[in-house]
């Protein structure tokens, strides 16, 4: 026999984030308490469910008169790069296509030499290029 920490035997798959919300808001609805869900969630999905903490949290937006399961937009870090960096850096590219990221940082010390690699690489998608016997 397993302990209980440990996987149920009848393996269920984890469920997305937002149909484990819909479980807590539904057990929430029903009067559970925090620390009652989670043992409900771990008994069926084992312990790499969700973090008890995580329970906790979604219990009080519940609490507080939250509806939506999503994940609101805008949440997490806002973006540094902006079309403006982009369309700069793209100009000092396309005036001298031999620019390097040094060169690019020289140009714009204000701009990290990290963030103009990713301005670079994903955001304009630019790969290096070397011609034959130009090492």
């Amino acid at each position: 026999m397993e302990s209980s920490t440990s996987r149920p035997a009848t393996s269920i798959p984890i469920p997305s984030r937002v149909v484990l919300r819909g479980i807590i808001q539904f057990l929430f609805a029903q009067d559970f308490k925090s620390v009652d869900i989670h043992k409900q969630l771990v008994s069926v999905y084992g312990e790499s469910v969700m973090s008890e903490s995580m329970v906790r949290r979604w219990v009080r937006e519940f609490k507080a008169g939250r509806h939506s399961l999503e994940d609101e937009s805008g949440r997490g870090r806002p973006s540094l790069i902006t079309d403006e960096l982009t369309t700069k850096i793209e100009n000092a590219i396309r005036n001298d296509r031999r620019l390097t990221l040094d060169e690019l940082h020289n140009l714009f010390p204000e701009i990290s030499r990290s963030l103009i690699h990713e301005i670079v690489s994903e955001k304009l998608e630019f790969r290096k290029v070397c011609a034959p016997g130009m090492f």
